[in-house]
């Protein structure tokens, strides 16, 4: 089962279900971190509940 994490960028902000990170082997926060960076201009990745996931650089 997944999650729902949040994408922000300049503009705005998106929604996205991210697997679970068990089934990759790997924390939530690499996970995004793997994300973030397939996704050129994002700024940061919270959790449904307004946690950091990946902080912005």
């Amino acid at each position: 089962m997944g999650m729902t994490a949040f994408f922000y960028r300049k503009d705005g902000f998106y929604p996205v279900e991210l697997l679970d990170p068990m089934e990759w082997g790997t924390s939530l926060e690499a996970h995004a971190a793997e994300h973030a960076e397939l996704n050129p201009g994002t700024v940061k990745l919270e959790d449904m509940y307004g946690d950091p996931l990946w902080p912005a650089h």
